[in-house]
């Protein structure tokens, strides 16, 4: 590494320390930029050259953690392992990750709903297509083995999985303390009634016509 590559990384380090710090200590609404910059000992043009607003600080902060919970989860998982068990190893990689750092990962899972704008909002924003894609992949193994039939895309499933995992992060991460196996649970069950289907009657997989005018026309 460089002398100015090695300077670079340094800064980045003081500000990602001094954004993680002043957002614990006075809160993520009231820290300014300016007060990160000052906490970092960096000029105030420097830090925006790192990140374009507190919002893109945030993800600087988390990014790289949750960047590794998919690789991570890459790593581990495989079409030999069944659907459920893929899907919930990379819940408790999440579960994990967040449980260490909970009043810094409600800020994230707060700020992170709807936000792609920033360098550091984008790159989370890819982060989440590399997720959606890997479930996708354990989607597509558990069908090509028969472990499921799939009634919509796999992309479609993913996205389906993918949000009871969101949802499950957000109760757990909000509770007063975070219990790994309570949050193991509480998700395996959301997932498995996904997976498993609750109807006497099978439910069309697509909203017909009719469909769509009759629930327009009771809700208008």
């Amino acid at each position: 590494m460089s002398k100015r590559e090695a300077n670079k990384a340094e800064k980045l380090l003081r500000i990602r320390h001094a954004a993680q710090e002043l957002f614990e200590q006075r809160g993520y609404d009231d820290t300014t930029m300016r007060e990160i910059a000052r906490q970092a000992k960096v000029a105030l043009g420097t830090l925006f050259l790192y990140a374009s607003n507190k919002r893109d600080l945030l993800f600087l902060i988390a990014n790289e953690t949750m960047e590794e919970a998919v690789s991570q989860a890459a790593r581990l998982c495989s079409a030999d392992h069944g659907l459920i068990d893929n899907f919930m190893t990379l819940t408790i990689l999440h579960l994990r990750i967040f449980g260490r750092q909970p009043a810094l990962f409600r800020l994230v899972l707060r700020e992170l709903l709807f936000y792609d704008s920033g360098e550091q909002g984008r790159r989370a924003t890819r982060n989440r297509a590399r997720m959606l894609e890997l479930i996708a992949n354990w989607v597509a193994a558990a069908e090509g083995c028969g472990e499921i039939d799939l009634p919509q895309p796999p992309d479609f499933i993913a996205w389906m999985l993918f949000s009871v995992m969101q949802a499950e992060l957000r109760r757990w991460i909000a509770l007063e303390e975070q219990d790994l196996e309570d949050g193991i649970r509480h998700c395996w069950a959301a997932a498995a009634l996904l997976l498993n289907g609750f109807a006497r009657a099978p439910v069309a997989a697509d909203a017909g016509r009719g469909d769509i005018e009759r629930l327009a026309a009771l809700t208008s």
